[in-house]
């Protein structure tokens, strides 16, 4: 894609109004480096920005398959994330003798719009004028000659990013965190696809946790668990999170974790996918796992899910089917959960509703 589409396309995606689920296939050619640098600014306008903060209606953001993203790449992104002034930091413009504004360009205005290779205007190009108004012009680095009628709106801040990481350095990894700490304030929901056999390193919850102080959902993939973290009861109470420690390649010893009602795991994961592998498997920073006996990984999950009254899904995955029917007796099982004060106060409503109904009946009687 030509970078003046590209641009275009986040200009567009940072006053979107129509557009709440948006998912983008990031295909980078690592050769033209400086390039993506300037991508990622313009990639941190359109969905993080304080202009997208105010503008767009994108709640939910999903971004696969990202092969790598660089420390210079990532200090890109944080200028615009973090800037009070994210056009002239964008464009390299000076400060204006007014702030940023909505307006509308009036009709029969004069307008540029030829740009050379480097983005600079062409000069002695024919000037453009329409003959209707054009709402939603922003401007920036206005030395306050201009006269132009204001146009203001609002809509709330993306919430819910999925990122699947395919890293092909996992030391790169580390460009991650200032990532997260930079825009996890507006998020509620995320989920990351983490390398299957990366080092602990490259996937810290508890970073990721403290990243983002408004986290509600928090779900992590990797080769053989998928946890999803349910973290509402913290945020209502607000009562600090816990370090988690998950053993990530360990499934006996998460499901012993998981069995004990006053471990940490087992009062936040509410959805676990496990899957019971027999061969070792390979590590980035460190000797391969060998995974303990097939049948001890499948006594130590049974168990787990006897003791266990808060896991609201489970998802076994195995080669041997035998134990299928083990698994299928705990379908439906009754789990803990306190209702939230809406819910009870619904169900209270209604039932106090119905009793009147009752009692209004038996008087026509």
């Amino acid at each position: 894609m030509p970078a003046r589409d590209f641009e275009a396309l986040c200009s567009a995606m940072a006053l979107t109004q129509t557009t709440k689920k948006l998912s983008l296939q990031l295909i980078m050619n690592r050769e033209l480096q400086a390039s993506y640098e300037h991508w990622w600014k313009w990639l941190a306008y359109a969905l993080f920005s304080k202009r997208s903060n105010a503008c767009s209606s994108i709640e939910s953001v999903i971004i696969p398959a990202l092969v790598q993203l660089t420390a210079a790449e990532v200090r890109a992104f944080i200028s615009i994330v973090t800037s009070e002034h994210p056009e002239e930091t964008l464009f390299g413009t000076p400060r204006g003798r007014v702030d940023e504004r909505d307006a509308t360009l009036t009709s029969g205005a004069p307008i540029r719009w030829q740009f050379d290779d480097k983005g600079q205007t062409v000069l002695d190009s024919q000037l453009l004028t329409l003959e209707t108004a054009i709402p939603f012009v922003r401007t920036f680095s206005d030395d306050g000659e201009c006269e132009w009628s204001e146009n203001n709106g609002g809509s709330p801040a993306l919430t819910s990013l999925t990122m699947e990481l395919c890293l092909n350095d996992m030391a790169l990894a580390d460009g991650f965190v200032p990532f997260y700490e930079a825009i996890g304030s507006s998020l509620k929901f995320l989920r990351i696809d983490c390398p299957p056999f990366g080092g602990p390193q490259d996937v810290n919850v508890n970073t990721i946790i403290r990243s983002c102080p408004n986290l509600q959902e928090l779900t992590l993939s990797r080769a053989l668990v998928d946890l999803e973290f349910d973290l509402r009861s913290y945020r209502a109470s607000n009562t600090p999170i816990p370090e988690l420690n998950i053993p990530w390649f360990d499934v006996v010893q998460l499901a012993k974790d998981l069995s004990d009602p006053n471990h940490e795991l087992t009062k936040c994961v509410r959805r676990l996918r496990a899957s019971i592998e027999t061969f070792p498997l390979p590590m980035a920073d460190a000797e391969p796992f060998i995974p303990p006996p097939f049948q001890v990984s499948v006594d130590s999950l049974l168990s787990m899910l006897e003791a266990n009254e808060r896991l609201e899904y489970v998802r076994v995955q195995a080669v041997d089917t035998e134990p299928l029917a083990d698994f299928i007796k705990h379908d439906m099982k009754p789990i803990y959960r306190q209702f939230p004060i809406k819910c009870k106060a619904a169900l209270l409503s209604v039932t106090q509703s119905r009793d009147m109904q009752v009692e209004g009946e038996k008087r026509e009687r």
